[in-house]
Formats: structure tokens, sequence, C-alpha cells
């Protein structure tokens, strides 16, 4: 990828950050700054795996913002969650829905069960569901989501429902959707964009 084009995107991605108004904002803007910093280095010595990282580390950046924006009362980004006895700890993406929505973002190309990405996810979810039980909100648990904003792979989503029950969402990449969605456990989740 071009580094002029991942420049523009950055700073696209720094100006929406500016505007935020929710906790966890000022840690947003800082990756986007960190990533900003990133580019300038690879100005000086470009390197492309380096660049690579970048463009990957921006794309989560711009798929967190894209959930941010049709998400319904968002309260938090990048929230640290932990369970009753301290033990496990997990990070949340997204906190929605009045606290009700733990939302999880995959800006990644459809990816399998083989994957690092599906153990990284599923082990993301197992701790998740580890602290789920120490937050409530009017009496309710948080629903755990997962967003794949470029699609989701038929294995795992047939492979996913011991650890993602599915919600009823397109399994294609759409230009206006956040993508597919799956529900780790029963509640609010978004079901049509």
């Amino acid at each position: 990828m071009a580094l002029a084009a991942l420049g523009q995107r950055v700073q696209l991605l720094r100006l929406a950050s500016e505007s935020l108004a929710v906790t966890g904002a000022a840690q947003f803007a800082a990756r986007v700054s960190s990533e900003d910093q990133q580019l300038t280095r690879l100005h000086d010595s470009p390197d492309s795996v380096r660049s690579q990282g970048v463009a990957n580390n921006v794309c989560g950046l711009e798929a967190e913002l894209a959930v941010l924006r049709w998400a319904p009362e968002v309260v938090a980004l990048g929230r640290t969650v932990r369970s009753e006895d301290g033990r496990t700890s997990a990070s949340v993406d997204i906190v929605a829905g009045g606290g009700l929505w733990w939302v999880e973002v995959k800006a990644v190309a459809p990816f399998s069960l083989a994957s690092s990405t599906w153990t990284e996810m599923r082990a993301q979810v197992v701790r998740l569901t580890a602290c789920v039980h120490s937050y409530h909100v009017g009496g309710r648990q948080p629903a755990q989501l997962c967003v794949f904003t470029r699609g989701c792979s038929e294995e795992v989503w047939a492979g996913a429902p011991d650890v993602l029950e599915a919600a009823p969402t397109p399994r294609t990449p759409d230009p206006l959707c956040p993508g597919p969605t799956r529900a780790a456990s029963d509640g609010c989740h978004r079901g049509q964009c």
C-alpha cells in the first residue's frame, strides 16, 4: 500500500478521533497517533513488513470507528473488564447499548478455524465470558458480539456455535454494514444493517 494513501487514512482517523466524546477516546486517539508516528518512520526508512503492520492496524482502527458509528449508546472504547475473582481480564473493543453490548471487532479477511486469528478470538471470547458475570446493567449481563467487518468464512460461521451464537446477518461484506455479527450470549445484538 502506498504510504501517501495510508497517511491520508490516518489523517481521517485523527480528525474523527478528535470529535469522539466517550470514555476511551483519548486512548483511541493515542493509537491513531502511534500509527502516524510509525508512518513518519516508514517515510525515512521504508520497510514492507512494518508498512503492512501499520496498514493492518489502520484497518482495525477504521473498523472500530465504523462500528462506533452504528452502535447505539456507546459508553466506552477499549475498556478492560475483570472477572469477579480478579484473575481474568479482557479488553472490550466497544461497550455499547448503554453497557449491554460488549463488541469485539475483527477487521481481517475471512479466516479458518486453524488460523491464529480464530485461536486468539476464541480465547478472547472465553476471557470475556469469565468476566461478564461481574457486570450488570439494569439487572442484565452484557451480550458479547463479534463483528466481522470484512466478512466471515463459512468454516468459522459453521464452527463457531460452541463459542458464538448466530445472529441473523449476511455472511458477506457489505460496505454499508459492519459485517456479520455473532452474539456470544443471549440478549441484544444487531440483526440487520
